[in-house]
């Protein structure tokens, strides 16, 4: 039987996240979320087969305090 884990890596400004297939551990995406709170956050997510590098957020990414 396989499941999906996902595992979040919280900074104080980014945001880290990966997807994996378990039991075998097989990455199906992982992603990062930078500067979040100002105006040029950037959205990354790379899944086994295509990346989107450095994509601006086309919303605002807001903190919330």
């Amino acid at each position: 039987m396989s499941y999906k884990i996902m595992a979040i890596n919280a900074g104080s400004s980014s945001l880290k996240f990966q997807l994996l297939e378990m039991p075998q551990g097989d990455m199906l995406c992982q992603g990062l979320i930078e500067r979040i709170g100002m105006a040029d956050a950037q959205v990354t997510i790379k899944t086994h087969s295509q990346k989107m590098a450095g994509k601006p957020s086309p919303l605002p990414i807001i903190a919330m305090r």
